[in-house]
């Protein structure tokens, strides 16, 4: 009988455990303007097969700093394996040989908080009918930025090695408790830096709220403080 109630308590102390370890929160979106590359603004929409295919500025929502060659772009099936990946629009980033942009950039009405998983995700694809120069296969980089103090907070590099296919990219950071970024606003920023151009899709960001480090110790003390006083008995 003892043993049952022993493993019994064991399997509750799990539970209380579990929760902490796990998070305890889900991930809540940050609302992005234009996320997608759906709203032109109201330029005149680009057309699949038409000729004209690409709308240069026409990004709602996001800023393009230095450089023009940017904007909405309409892709065929002959460009990329299902033309964009949700929607009719991507946007489209020619490396800056090519006349793109040093970044495209939105800054959101999120700020950075503490003990916080920030997870960036977007969709890339390298057109078939535009290959790279050279022996580049086509180079990607997004960030998430402290827009107060204009500087990068995480960046991540991806080179892409297939040809006319939407593949998923991601960058993560957790915050910890003093962090110098803490209640500043966060940008959001992603650039073509070498490939010719790149098309990109439906990003995203989330936040996910952990623990702080002294409440998972409590959860931790207590689950064993009762398993231990239980043994006793």
């Amino acid at each position: 009988m003892r043993k049952m109630r022993t493993g019994l308590w064991l399997a509750c102390a799990a539970c209380v455990l579990l929760p902490a370890s796990a998070g305890m929160t889900q991930a809540a979106e940050i609302t992005l303007t234009n996320p997608g590359f759906e709203d032109l603004g109201g330029a005149t929409p680009p057309v699949d097969g038409d000729g004209v295919q690409s709308v240069h500025g026409a990004l709602t929502g996001w800023s393009v700093l230095v450089g023009n060659n940017a904007g909405a772009h309409d892709p065929s099936a002959a460009q990329v394996t299902g033309e964009a990946h949700g929607g009719t629009y991507t946007a489209y980033a020619n490396d800056p040989n090519y006349g793109g942009p040093l970044a495209i950039r939105q800054t959101t009405a999120a700020t950075w908080q503490a003990n916080t998983v920030y997870t960036l995700t977007a969709y890339i694809a390298r057109r078939t009918d535009l290959p790279p120069e050279g022996s580049s296969t086509g180079q990607a980089e997004f960030q998430l930025r402290d827009a107060d103090e204009d500087n990068a907070i995480i960046t991540g590099t991806y080179d892409l090695s297939g040809n006319g296919a939407w593949n998923m990219y991601s960058i993560q950071i957790t915050t910890g408790e003093s962090d110098a970024c803490l209640g500043h606003v966060i940008a959001v920023q992603f650039r073509t830096v070498d490939g010719t151009q790149l098309l990109y899709d439906d990003f995203s960001l989330d936040a996910t709220a952990v623990p702080e480090p002294m409440t998972v110790s409590l959860l931790v003390a207590g689950g064993l403080g009762m398993l231990l006083r239980r043994k006793r008995m």
